[in-house]
């Protein structure tokens, strides 16, 4: 059945134990995690899940390859904030908010026959955490052969807090270097933003490619880090797909470019504020009742000499033994 492999998905995931994802992905020593292994999976199987309205956990949180479906990252507030901030930056970047570039959001990518078969092995369905492309009435905007307007992006945003790669021998892949080098081979695919931030936040990196052929302009590419002063810029041509030199929208900024680091930083600094607020207001665990203290000798009320109630007192003589055939004399009690 066609909805066998979406079932089965779902239904996996609804038996996940989530602190074990969580201690795969980041574990609490702060060593690198793992993909987390969910179930078994055709390509099929996968591509039907994609496409799929009826998802428990959102695909762009996991991974396909080797038959099997992994999560690589965590559904959060930080990942979801970073997208929503990166979207907005764009946007008013451009000077015409989505009058002339429109973001997409998550597409993924029809016509998977146009990827070469080692890539789609690797990535599966592809989809981007924002995408954005010109506006189909945009003059001069030239529409790459095969795409649809609604699939024409020149630009690709992919952003990881938790998000890994699979393993190979020594060395790990990352699931967003992945991903550029697939978008890379996409028609229409200009620039590519890469964001990652670990767990901890402690970790903030940016790489921009540009493509050119499809082929990275700088393949060696670092990863650079996210500080004060951190500004990204985009050819305005290249973003809405027209010949260089032609005229722009009228309003539209040359450069479109923005502060990178406070749109992350504010983020990070609401997120860990949220984090703040929930341990506040986390129950306090009860102290456990403290054991009660073992008695010894010479320890304890009026136990041992010169210790206790009565502590240097002599003790009262022993009363005199009563003479033969009369009964025993009381002490008597002193006032």
């Amino acid at each position: 059945m066609r909805s066998s492999g979406v079932r089965r998905i779902n239904n996996a995931v609804r038996r996940l134990d989530w602190a074990l994802v969580e201690n795969s992905l980041s574990p609490p020593d702060g060593s690198d995690g793992n993909p987390y292994e969910l179930c078994a999976a055709s390509r099929d199987d996968w591509h039907r899940y994609v496409q799929s309205e009826q998802q428990e956990l959102k695909s762009r949180s996991m991974a396909w390859w080797d038959d099997r479906v992994f999560i690589v990252e965590l559904p959060g507030s930080l990942h979801e904030n970073l997208v929503v901030g990166v979207r907005k930056a764009i946007s008013d970047a451009t000077g015409t908010g989505r009058t002339h570039l429109v973001c997409h959001g998550a597409k993924y990518i029809r016509g998977r026959a146009r990827l070469a078969g080692d890539i789609m092995d690797l990535i599966g369905d592809l989809e981007p955490d924002e995408a954005c492309g010109p506006d189909f009435c945009l003059p001069g905007a030239v529409l790459p052969q095969g795409l649809t307007w609604s699939s024409f992006h020149t630009l690709k945003v992919e952003i990881g807090v938790s998000k890994l790669g699979r393993s190979s021998g020594q060395r790990r892949l990352s699931t967003l270097n992945e991903k550029a080098d697939a978008w890379r081979q996409c028609r229409g695919v200009e620039c590519v933003l890469c964001i990652h931030i670990s767990p901890g936040m402690r970790v903030r990196q940016y790489r921009l490619f540009s493509i050119v052929d499809e082929q990275f302009e700088h393949p060696d590419l670092q990863p650079a880090p996210i500080v004060n002063g951190t500004v990204v810029q985009f050819d305005p041509w290249r973003l809405l797909g027209i010949p260089p030199g032609a005229a722009l929208p009228v309003g539209f900024n040359d450069p479109v470019q923005f502060d990178l680091f406070a749109v992350v930083n504010r983020i990070i600094q609401q997120e860990q504020m949220d984090l703040a607020l929930l341990q506040a207001a986390a129950p306090a665990v009860p102290a456990a009742p403290a054991a009660p203290a073992a008695r010894g000798r010479g320890r304890g009320r009026g136990r041992g000499r010169g210790r206790g109630r009565g502590r240097g007192r002599a003790p009262a003589p022993a009363p005199a033994p009563a003479p033969a055939g009369e009964p025993p004399r009381r002490r008597q009690r002193r006032d």
